[in-house]
């Protein structure tokens, strides 16, 4: 039974699935066949997830003497009586060929001394076809048989196998069938004629024959034959004999990789006696390692590996007439990584987490390392909590910068250990929240109100209210270069009016008023309708979607434009789809999730698309994420929320809400898909609209007010922008964040004021202290020290004063700068 260890994220939460944590390392008792008498010269075989158990005894329908035939499903609890097969041969041969039928061939009937059938059996409706017989010269009897990757079937040695004499000897006469012509190929005989002995392909191109009976009869033997199937040689030193001589036997390959020698005869007097002993050898170390007996010892048994890992040994004789109980043997597949971990980079404070897919045999046990050194659930090395260590999921929650490293996951069992690719953890730092501020009204004089909603490049984008006949107040789409006197209306030609929502490179996105014809009590007149469109290259693109009422398109990274396309259904009903506009002519792919009744597209990061979805049953939202397709939804929905959507992302965090007993802002981590709640001390109300390198912007509701933020991963981490408007703004929120590679950050947003009473874009813009040379939020010596290193060094830097030329004047202007400080 093969475990399959995997990850599944379910509300946002990492569940690890493990298989049985008990390990069977002994055998033991699996359902006898029915009735009482002995089982005795069965064939063991396995033929698809069911266990065989074909021919022998005790002798079926009377006088026609045919052979049984049973089988075993893993896990029930009694074997199936199939239709027996024709004659009462012993000591045949099984398979399961190319063409997937079960094959039986040779044998002797001991009373008629007839041959066996060469056929193909039918477990289903109990026919039997018949195939090529071996050639002239193969033994009928004794012989060991086995089945290689391509489902070609051996006949190795046999003969009067315990009764050769010099005389009548074993034979190493060998032969191959193929289904697929109907023939037997001779191959080269066996270095070491034998009788009586076991079969089995090894899994990695070569075919086994152990022990027997050599070829005058007069000794068992410890030798096993090795048969390289692509070169057709044999030899009797590749592999190292047993470590004793035994016959009549079984050999299986375990679910290990390792081969299985089972019972049989053993001692000197060639007469022998049966017993349990269990051998098994590891192919890559070469070593016989002796196991557990079976609870019955056993000789001219069938046995057979099920599609359960278990080895099953069935019937025989056991020294004292014969048995028809059935025994079993665990055998522990080895650990396989059929998905590696993936290498995250996250940023400082937040969770990472690694995950790995793993197939292997009950008992498995896992242990995350870093650099080599195993991790242990709680406070960690580096400074963060481990959880999961002995999962297939580590997190490493509160990630702080010690933690970085090289990681990978050692997966053990009792078939061996063997680690995943070591991965890499890197801690990316976000810029400190400056902590002082300027705030800008952007608001036009031509304007009744307005907001801000996207920035990029030091352009501010949104849109703003004005009288437009006959609309006394409609809104218009708008672009910023800094101040209130550079807005720019881009409102289409033909249309009354729009939106512009997000911003990415030279495009932006937004919607406008869509103009159609339409019936004006039975004159024609102009209409608008509400569709997405995007503004690139100072020219407008209409995104309208046929089929559909109306559309946005919301975010941008450039090349994919998201949004989301609705319209009313029969019964008035609005109609959701998330989906992205892209490509030359900018086609729309729907992204909608079959399980969804409505879906919405907001952000566009990093190759994925975010939004939320209204999940069954009820209309509830679940932030959601996408790639390309529809198929490849994700719901992030934190567990516990009552509901949840995602309104931003950029540089692989994303930001939204989650209900959790009041609306909280969160955040999200591309690489963990885990939540952070960042509603700060003492707010009853938060929401998250944009992040940019591991700063998040959005609003806080504190004392009844809401108030522009800006957070640094953490809830406890916030600084009130808000604070910086003038008294007569009552509320704001910061929808939008641009950080420029010195540090400096930019928010836009929008607040509400009392006098005049009107919602005003707004701006936000850091101030850096001019002494603080290397940014990192304070002056100090180590500034001082740092621009006396730059300055004399010639560094560009150095000009102070930005007039091109460094020279004393920078020197004298900085010295100044830092002795009257920051304050």
């Amino acid at each position: 039974m093969r475990i399959h260890h995997h990850v599944i994220v379910v509300l946002a939460s990492m569940v690890s699935l493990t298989g049985p944590g008990a390990r069977a390392q002994s055998w033991v008792a699996a359902p006898a066949f029915p009735g009482t008498e002995p089982r005795l010269d069965a064939a063991g075989l396995r033929v698809g997830g069911v266990i065989m158990a074909i021919g022998g005894s005790p002798l079926v329908d009377g006088a026609d003497r045919d052979a049984p035939v049973h089988s075993l499903s893993p896990g029930d609890s009694a074997w199936i009586t199939l239709t027996p097969l024709h004659g009462a041969a012993i000591h045949r041969g099984v398979g399961v060929d190319t063409l997937g039928r079960v094959v039986v061939f040779g044998g002797l009937d001991p009373e008629s001394g007839d041959l066996g059938d060469n056929c193909a059996y039918d477990p289903a409706a109990g026919l039997m076809t018949v195939i090529a017989p071996r050639a002239d010269g193969v033994p009928a009897d004794w012989f060991a048989y086995c089945t290689d990757a391509q489902h070609r079937v051996y006949s190795l040695g046999g003969g009067p196998g315990p009764l050769a004499t010099v005389d009548n000897p074993n034979t190493g006469v060998a032969a191959r069938y193929d289904a697929m012509g109907d023939a037997w190929e001779s191959l080269p005989d066996m270095p070491t004629p034998v009788g009586a002995a076991a079969a089995v392909y090894d899994g990695r191109g070569h075919v086994l024959v152990l022990g027997g009976v050599i070829a005058d009869g007069s000794a068992r033997t410890a030798n096993v034959a090795q048969f390289d199937v692509a070169s057709g040689a044999w030899s009797d030193s590749a592999i190292p004999g047993m470590p004793v001589a035994i016959s009549r036997h079984c050999a299986v390959l375990g679910a290990d990789g390792r081969v299985y020698v089972l019972g049989g005869e053993a001692g000197q007097d060639p007469v022998g006696s049966v017993v349990g002993a269990v051998f098994r050898l590891d192919l890559d170390a070469l070593v016989w390692t002796e196991l557990p007996p079976m609870t019955v010892p056993r000789a001219d048994f069938g046995a057979a590996r099920g599609a359960d890992d278990f080895i099953y040994a069935m019937g025989g004789r056991n020294g004292d007439g014969g048995t028809n109980t059935v025994e079993k043997l665990y055998t522990t597949p080895c650990p396989e990584f059929t998905r590696q971990p993936a290498p995250a980079a996250v940023w400082r404070g937040t969770p990472a987490v690694f995950s790995a897919d793993v197939t292997g045999g009950m008992g498995t046990v896992f242990r995350w390392r870093r650099d080599g050194q195993g991790l242990s659930d709680g406070p960690g090395p580096g400074g963060g909590t481990i959880s999961g260590a002995g999962t297939i999921c580590l997190v490493v929650s509160a990630a702080a910068d010690g933690d970085a490293g090289w990681y990978d996951l050692m997966a053990s069992n009792d078939c061996g250990a063997v680690a995943s690719n070591r991965v890499s953890l890197s801690i990316r730092t976000p810029p400190a929240i400056p902590d002082r501020w300027s705030a800008t009204s952007l608001h036009p004089a031509w304007a009744l109100w307005s907001r801000a909603m996207g920035v990029i490049g030091g352009r501010q984008v949104g849109g703003a209210g004005m009288a437009v006949p006959p609309y006394s107040n409609i809104e218009r789409p708008v672009v910023w270069a800094g101040d209130a006197e550079s807005g720019v209306d881009l409102t289409p030609l033909g249309s009354v009016g729009g939106g512009a929502l997000g911003a990415a490179a030279d495009d932006l996105v937004g919607w406008w008023w869509s103009p159609y014809t339409c019936d004006g009590g039975g004159e024609p007149q102009t209409c608008y309708a509400r569709q997405a469109c995007l503004w690139s290259g100072g020219e407008s693109v209409n995104l309208q979607v046929p089929g559909w009422d109306f559309s946005t398109a919301i975010d941008t990274d450039g090349t994919m434009h998201v949004g989301t396309i609705w319209r009313t259904d029969a019964v008035g009903n609005h109609v959701y789809q998330a989906g992205y506009w892209s490509g030359p002519e900018m086609g729309f792919r729907s992204l909608h999730p079959e399980v969804a009744v409505n879906s919405g597209a907001n952000a566009v990061s990093d190759g994925h698309v975010f939004g939320w979805v209204h999940v069954q049953p009820g209309l509830v939202s679940h932030a959601t994420m996408w790639g390309a397709s529809s198929d490849t939804f994700v719901d992030l929905h934190p567990a516990g929320a009552a509901r949840s959507s995602v309104y931003g992302a950029r540089d692989g965090q994303q930001v939204g809400m989650a209900d959790l007993g009041g609306i909280h802002a969160g955040l999200w981590s591309l690489s963990t898909w885990s939540f952070v709640d960042l509603n700060p001390p003492g707010a009853t109300a938060s929401e998250a609209f944009a992040c940019k390198m591991g700063l998040q912007a959005g609003s806080a509701t504190v004392a009844g007010q809401t108030r522009a933020v800006i957070w640094a991963g953490s809830g406890d981490v916030c600084v009130d922008l808000h604070s910086w408007l003038p008294s007569e703004f009552i509320s704001s929120v910061a929808r939008a964040m641009e950080i420029l590679p010195d540090g400096s950050v930019t928010v836009v947003g929008y607040g509400s004021r009392v006098n005049p009473a009107r919602t005003e874009a707004l701006m936000w813009r850091s101030l850096r202290c001019a002494a603080d040379f290397n940014g990192d939020g304070a002056a100090n010596s180590q500034d001082f020290f740092d621009y006396l290193n730059a300055f004399f060094a010639g560094d560009p830097a150095a000009d102070f004063n930005a007039d091109g030329t460094l020279n004393s004047q920078d020197f004298f202007e900085f010295v100044n700068a830092f002795f009257v400080g920051c304050g």
